[in-house]
C-alpha cells in the first residue's frame, strides 16, 4: 500500500513538472533574426 502510494506520488510529480516545461516554453519568446541591411531602432539609455 505504501509503495503504491508512494509511486501515484512519483507520477503526480513527473505530471507537475511535465506541465511547468510545457507552460514555460509556451512563454519563451524565438529571438528576432536580422539580416544584414534590416533598420533598426538603436536605443542608448546612458543618454
Amino acid at each position: 500500500d505504501l509503495e503504491i502510494n508512494r509511486q501515484k506520488a512519483k507520477d503526480n510529480v513527473t505530471k507537475a513538472q511535465e506541465n511547468q516545461k510545457r507552460l514555460h516554453n509556451l512563454k519563451i519568446k524565438k529571438p528576432i533574426e536580422y539580416q544584414i541591411g534590416d533598420k533598426v531602432l538603436l536605443y542608448e539609455a546612458a543618454k
